[in-house]
């Protein structure tokens, strides 16, 4: 697969990656949520993306070990965009590490036309190299790669913590058509954008870092 072909993690260092979870909350995430909204919704939780939360949470904070920035991104609307984030309630089977960032956006991309509050923390932190995951990986995933691909961000979409759940009235499709999916929209694109984003897996990349971390100590 095209996008396989290698990730960007040795071209940054660790200080200019970030990890960045998008929405991984119980809306898009947990079968058993309910909610009003959740009949509105084009896309339905299933187990494949309760499991891939779950996963999320047991993996986040092994980046945070290796010194990786955390910025967890969750949808809001525009109201409640700039209000405090309450608790973790928003999320499913998360914890936010202490000096993780919580992030809101109010479309499918953490970025847009203007500068949004992910796009000035990446700026503030000094990130060039995004570590993207979450949910849906063909939907807000894919906007977020391609928008951050535009604006000349390296994007390395970690393939074992990003999954698409159902969408309303489809049958859901494996984790491997997906992927397909992804890339074949992705490789199609002008190449400014495809040659900025590339897939990864976590164990892989975690790995990377803590062969620097030994070269070092």
């Amino acid at each position: 697969m095209y996008l396989m072909s290698m990730n960007f993690v040795h071209d940054f260092s660790i200080k200019e990656t970030c990890l960045a979870p998008i929405d991984v909350q119980g809306m898009f995430c947990n079968p058993k949520y309910f909610s009003l909204n959740k009949w509105y919704q084009p896309w339905m939780a299933t187990e494949r993306t309760d499991t891939v939360a779950k996963r999320i949470s047991n993996i986040a904070p092994d980046f945070n070990t290796q010194g990786v920035d955390v910025a967890w991104i969750y949808y809001t609307n525009k109201f409640d965009a700039k209000k405090p984030f309450k608790l973790a309630g928003n999320f499913h089977e998360i914890i936010p590490h202490k000096d993780d960032a919580i992030i809101p956006k109010i479309e499918s991309s953490a970025f847009d036309e203007e500068v949004t509050p992910f796009e000035k923390w990446l700026v503030d932190n000094e990130k060039e190299h995004i570590l993207l995951c979450g949910f849906y990986l063909t939907a807000c995933v894919y906007w977020t790669a391609v928008h951050a691909a535009f604006k000349g961000y390296k994007v390395t979409v970690l393939t074992d913590m990003s999954a698409d759940g159902r969408r309303r009235g489809h049958e859901e499709k494996s984790h491997k058509q997906c992927l397909n999916d992804f890339a074949d929209v992705v490789s199609s694109s002008p190449k400014y954008i495809s040659s900025n984003i590339r897939f990864g897996r976590s164990a892989e990349v975690l790995n990377i870092y803590k062969a620097r971390t030994l070269s070092v100590a």
